[in-house]
This record gives C-alpha cells, structure tokens and sequence, in this order.
C-alpha cells in the first residue's frame, strides 16, 4: 500500500485547488491513500501516522477516514472538553489515553470528515471530481458528492490529532478569513 502525505497551500486561499494541484503532481495509481493535513495540525504521539496507515490497511470498508481532535467545526470529530485546553502536554497525555482506550477503533460517521486530517484513496478522488476549488466548504462538497457514490466515512477513535483552528478568535466557528 502507498500513502502520500500532503498539506499543500496557495496564497489565493484556494484550499481546494491546492489539494488537487498536490494530488495530480503525485501521479498516484488508483489504489493509493491520500492523507491530507491543514498546516496547523500537530501529530502527538510518534506513532500516530502508523496507527493512521494501520486503519488504511485493516479497515477496508471505508473511503474516507479522518482523525480526532480538539478543536474544530464538525463536533463529531472533536472529543469533549478539549476545545479551550491551551496546555499541548494535556493534549499529548489525551492522544495517548485515546490510542490506548480506541487503538484499531473506527466509528462510522454520515455527517462528513473535516481536511485538517482526511485520508482518501485516489480513485474516490478521481470519482467525484476532485474538491470543488474557490469554495469555503470544499471538504464537506467533497464528502457529500463522495457518500453519493456510495462512499463510507468514519472517525479514527483511537488517532487524536492537535488542531490549531482558529486560536485567539472570539467566535472561532464563524472566523472564516483564512479561508477568503
């Protein structure tokens, strides 16, 4: 199995356009994982990208994987009273309490996986078309025309990732300014 990690930017803004402009460079076979990541998301434990890759190889059944983490918009994907922690030592010692409670664990999920930590194979990719460039919501796009080609999503349980997302914003769901 080959996996490509990629957390590609564009001045512009253009999240969407970025990952498929990485993923066209990649020239990857049909059958290979792309694991994209925002640029401000933490690995927290040394083997977090190997639980990642384990999850890709035992749980076949889903297309699109994502991680967990502490803060975000898309609630499933957060685990409770992580949001405001500012310590990264609280959130190393969560990352490991999580690896050690969930390893191997994967909870199915219809409500979309967020890009701070998405793990797709190139042929869903290639599927739907890409991620709809010049959009706020290109991930959510991508995950509703994924789900309509039959696609299956879930969580990683036991991979909890740190997410800056939108530190020091009064409102950090409605701060969008990074993405215009």
């Amino acid at each position: 199995m080959v996996v490509h990690w990629i957390s590609p930017y564009r001045t512009d803004r253009n999240i969407g356009k970025a990952i498929n402009e990485a993923i066209q460079q990649l020239q990857p076979a049909d059958d290979d994982w792309i694991v994209h990541t925002d640029h401000d998301v933490l690995f927290l434990l040394p083997d977090s990208k190997a639980d990642i890759i384990e999850r890709l190889e035992t749980q076949a059944e889903y297309d699109i994987l994502g991680a967990g983490t502490n803060r975000l918009s898309l609630k499933h994907q957060v685990f409770p009273g992580m949001f405001e922690v500012f310590d990264i030592s609280d959130h190393v010692n969560k990352a490991k309490e999580l690896q050690e409670l969930h390893k191997g664990k994967v909870r199915p999920t219809n409500d979309g996986i967020a890009a701070m930590c998405m793990c797709f194979r190139y042929s869903l990719w290639k599927k739907v078309g890409g991620f709809k460039e010049n959009r706020i919501n290109f991930d959510t796009l991508f995950c509703h025309f994924a789900q309509k080609e039959g696609a299956k999503m879930g969580v990683m349980l036991g991979v909890y990732v740190f997410h800056l997302y939108r530190w020091g914003a009064e409102y950090p769901g409605r701060e969008i300014s990074h993405l215009r």
